[in-house]
């Protein structure tokens, strides 16, 4: 859900469509998708002002999204997402290879032509080299994480939870302000930011979730029913993640709980 390359700073209208154009280093394939935007919908949601409880302004309002980002994956994927505050998956889009001279690349894409002449191959290994980790991550790219799923976060007394922010397995960060105890979120967690309440003191918790999130959550539950996720503070100093869907319950042995300051 970010992006990793910058675009102007100036103000945009909302597009109902866009052609994007890559290349991938993964392959060293050109790859261009034409994408129709839900331009309604996402002109709702480029509106909509949150309180920046999470982003060091918590006595105002802040816009919850302010940019279009996309990302492309393996295969010749397209993922568009909303970002700011939050970010929002948008929809994932199908692109196609093309055939563009690499000397017309060069021409059209670079600020400052090489010194030297460089081939595509050439300059796809080179990156390669200096991006290992980056490619390593993509070879085991999982789409089944954009895969919607239903869950609801909760606190056991005598914590009780009034916000909190989840971070998702595919990019997406959602801020739950309002209706905490009732609200549906719909990707796989990997890490909350979690405020709660016991008495009149209020905590800040970091909890991050096993890393196998996804391959855990679906080998036990039904994507397709609601997932209670309950945190349990026990001790002052120790909690328990437990994950349920009707009579299941699973608890979650490898998580790091760590209290923030607010």
């Amino acid at each position: 859900g970010t992006g990793v390359q910058n675009s102007p700073r100036s103000d945009f209208q909302i597009p109902s469509s866009m052609l994007v154009t890559w290349l991938s280093f993964q392959d060293g394939n050109f790859w261009q998708a034409q994408i129709n935007l839900p331009k309604e919908a996402i002109s709702k949601l480029l509106n909509e002002k949150i309180q920046g409880v999470f982003v060091s302004k918590p006595s105002q309002k802040i816009r919850r999204y302010d940019r279009i980002v996309v990302n492309s994956g393996p295969e010749g994927k397209v993922y568009i997402f909303l970002g700011g505050a939050d970010i929002k998956f948008i929809g994932a889009y199908q692109g196609r290879k093309i055939d563009i001279p690499w000397e017309t690349h060069i021409q059209q894409t670079w600020s400052n032509s090489p010194a030297q002449a460089i081939t595509k191959d050439q300059y796809v290994t080179r990156v390669k080299a200096s991006r290992k980790n980056a490619l390593k991550k993509a070879e085991s790219f999982n789409e089944k994480i954009f895969h919607p799923v239903q869950w609801k976060l909760n606190t056991n007394s005598p914590k009780k939870l009034i916000a909190y922010t989840a971070k998702m397995m595919n990019g997406e960060d959602q801020t739950v302000l309002n209706n905490v105890d009732s609200t549906t979120l719909n990707y796989i967690p990997k890490l909350f930011i979690l405020d709660v309440k016991e008495g009149s003191v209020k905590s800040r918790y970091r909890v991050t979730l096993d890393a196998d999130i996804d391959s855990i959550f679906h080998a036990n539950f039904n994507a397709q029913d609601l997932v209670n996720f309950t945190i349990d503070f026990s001790s002052p100093n120790e909690a328990h993640l437990y994950v349920e869907q009707g009579g299941k319950r699973v608890e979650f042995k490898k998580i790091d709980i760590e209290e923030m300051g607010l």
